[in-house]
Order: C-alpha cells, then sequence, then structure tokens
C-alpha cells in the first residue's frame, strides 16, 4: 500500500485495482475516523461546537485523501 501510494497510486487507484469498491474505501475511513472523534468527544477532550464542526468536514477530507495522488 505503502509503495503503491509512493509511486503516486492514489488510495481509489489501489482499491480498483484490487477489484475492491471505491464507495466501501470512503465508508470505512469515515466509519474509522468518526469513531476516533466520537472518542475524543466522549473523553472531553473536544466541545460539542468542535466535534460538531469536524464531524461535518469528515467525507471531504475523506474523499480528498483517496482521491488524491
Amino acid at each position: 500500500m505503502y509503495k503503491a501510494q509512493w509511486d503516486g497510486y492514489s488510495l481509489a487507484d489501489i482499491a480498483k485495482a484490487n477489484h475492491v469498491d471505491v464507495q466501501k474505501v470512503i465508508e470505512l475511513q469515515l466509519a474509522e475516523l468518526a469513531a476516533q472523534l466520537e472518542a475524543r468527544f466522549s473523553s472531553g477532550s473536544i466541545t460539542p461546537e468542535q466535534y460538531a464542526a469536524q464531524r461535518a468536514e469528515l467525507p471531504e477530507i475523506i474523499c480528498r485523501s483517496v482521491y488524491a495522488l
């Protein structure tokens, strides 16, 4: 994975090359990051406002990372 990205392939490219639906990659990353964000909120390390703002940004951030080279 790291070598492929180093060689200029995006996560979307890697998923397609391995016959994996790109949407599944996006959904997996979204679930993982949302869980991390929820844990930070539950522990009190971020405010409700910070949680809401960061949660709203997750889909765009993930899509950019999946398709970025």
